[in-house]
């Protein structure tokens, strides 16, 4: 692997709501719109591990034609909530784990559990949110018409706000995804409601006993005080979080600190790196491989290189890593 190895271990495909393909993002990944050359990606799809067979599959066959292999990881971003019977607060957790797992084996069982928990939650949430908006009188929607469009752009059937956003983009209610956020399924839209999912500790949870890596996704996009945030870390901890995604484009230099601070306590800690590229399409501003923002990578260029290298590394080894309850 190259001696400054460039990372990026948040993508995201059709498999949840992401709008390039695997083959794609893949064949993209050494001439990327963003211009990095990639060593190692990872495909790290919402709530679903489905896509990770043909990631594999390929990642085998881009690389029959490469000097020096792209090297894959297997991964998910889970949604959680933060803490028992609230719905005030969503954390994403990343879980790495090596491409060839067999994901439907027993040290699974628990994630697997998870995921299906947060599907059948996340299918009711959307029906409830597009009837709220159908009742308020926009009577072209339906929610059979959405399911049809819905399922005809995920390769997995795993359905989210994206997938409504996209739905009324269709049929011309918005121009772009962001709108759709903005008028109609935001947090802060009338329209919009919560449902229970699974809990940070029992997420946390099921990836370690996975043997995964367990990640807190983009830190900066949680709306956490600086109390707050020490409060968050000692929870995580307790819960024996593996690390915290240091570099993703929402991260601001404050985040970055913090984590970098909270590393330093606990020199275990995995620390990642992520654009959370979705597309182009969806997040027009998320380039594949453009994993911190501009305006602060001149100022951590060393220690992204630094800690690229060092997470790099770990992650190659993922198969021989094996994790004690209380690291």
């Amino acid at each position: 692997m190259n001696q400054n190895p460039q990372l990026d271990l948040h993508i995201h495909t059709p498999y949840s709501d992401g709008s390039w393909s695997i083959e794609k993002i893949v064949s993209n990944s050494r001439k990327p719109i963003g211009k990095v050359d990639l060593d190692m990606i990872a495909i790290s799809d919402h709530n679903t591990l489905n896509g990770l067979h043909e990631f594999k599959h390929v990642l085998e066959k881009f690389n029959e034609n490469q000097s020096h292999p792209l090297i894959g990881i297997g991964a998910i971003e889970i949604s959680a909530s933060y803490l028992p019977d609230t719905m005030d607060q969503e954390i994403h957790v990343l879980g790495y784990f090596p491409l060839n797992s067999d994901f439907k084996s027993e040290p699974f069982s628990s994630l697997q559990q998870c995921i299906e928990a947060y599907k059948n939650s996340k299918n009711r949430q959307l029906e409830m949110i597009l009837e709220n908006i159908i009742q308020d009188g926009y009577s072209e929607l339906s929610v059979q018409e959405f399911y049809e469009f819905a399922y005809s752009i995920s390769a997995d059937g795993n359905l989210n706000r994206p997938s409504i956003a996209r739905y009324l983009q269709k049929k011309g209610l918005v121009p772009s995804v962001s709108e759709a956020f903005d008028r109609f399924i935001g947090k802060d839209c009338k329209y919009f409601l919560e449902l229970g999912k699974p809990t940070l500790e029992e997420v946390i949870h099921a990836i370690n006993k996975a043997n995964g890596i367990s990640v807190i996704a983009h830190l900066g996009e949680y709306p956490f005080d600086e109390r707050e945030r020490k409060e968050f870390f000692k929870f995580c901890n307790d819960c024996h979080i593996r690390g915290y995604e240091l570099f993703h484009p929402h991260n601001t230099e404050d985040i970055i600190c913090a984590i970098l601070n909270e590393a330093e306590k606990n020199p275990n800690l995995i620390l990642t790196q992520g654009s959370d590229f979705h597309g182009l399409e969806v997040k027009p501003n998320n380039h594949l491989g453009e994993c911190i923002s501009k305006d602060l990578k001149k100022q951590y260029q060393a220690v992204l290189n630094r800690v690229s290298k060092e997470t790099a590394e770990r992650l190659a080894k993922l198969d021989s890593i094996h994790f004690s309850e209380e690291m």
